[in-house]
């Protein structure tokens, strides 16, 4: 899913600002829900199955269900920025012989550095493979992953762990209820924090103006 690049980004302060440079310059930064590019496979061709299996596959290919019928219509996108944030909603048609179609929704908040205007941490929030609401921030690598990443709230932090890493980036996440939403709907700014390998700490201030506008539409969806 290519996200909308209508988007607006707000500043960042880091400390230590130059370690955090440093290391996007050695590890460029992949922007979250771009598309990866996937590895060619060269399969040797088999050879011709003997009659008596060909009719057997036969067979079990008629017993196959059917795949699930396509969209009667396109798929309708709609994006809406609320101050930092960028909420994007999918609906598809129903399909054919179904009553209803299916919308999902997910905002992303992207957070560059003045200087070089590279992204440097991406925040999401929406549903995860399994429908449950979730909070996601992208890092780069070289980070300390058993530290996961600590989103501070006022005087509350949550910690988020860790999912997975690539080559250019790191994944934390945690579930969000109606407590953390209501938290964060109240909230004017928030800081992100997490270390670096070398032990150095990386704090990101943002403001979240416009998060609670952002999690009313999330909940509709």
């Amino acid at each position: 899913m290519i996200l909308s690049r209508l988007f607006r980004t707000t500043s960042f302060r880091a400390s230590p600002f130059l370690a955090l440079a440093a290391l996007l310059a050695a590890t460029p930064f992949a922007v979250l829900f771009s598309e990866d590019t996937g590895a060619v496979t060269v399969a040797q061709t088999q050879q011709a199955a003997p009659a008596q299996n060909r009719t057997a596959q036969n067979r079990t290919a008629q017993n196959q269900p059917a795949a699930p019928a396509a969209p009667a219509g396109p798929v309708k996108t709609e994006t809406q920025s609320f101050d930092n944030w960028v909420l994007t909603c999918q609906e598809v048609p129903p399909a054919a012989g179904a009553k209803a179609g299916k919308k999902t929704c997910f905002a992303v908040l992207r957070i560059t550095d003045n200087q070089s205007k590279r992204v440097v941490v991406v925040w999401k929030i929406g549903r995860d493979g399994k429908d449950v609401p979730t909070i996601a921030i992208t890092t780069p690598t070289g980070v300390l992953v058993r530290d996961g990443v600590d989103l501070v709230l006022g005087q509350n932090t949550r910690k988020l762990a860790y999912q997975w890493c690539n080559g250019t980036e790191c994944e934390a996440s945690i579930a969000y209820d109606a407590a953390l939403a209501k938290e964060l709907s109240a909230a004017k700014e928030a800081t992100i924090a997490f270390r670096l390998q070398d032990g150095r700490q990386v704090n990101v201030k943002v403001g979240v103006t416009g998060v609670d506008k952002v999690l009313a539409g999330l909940a509709k969806s």
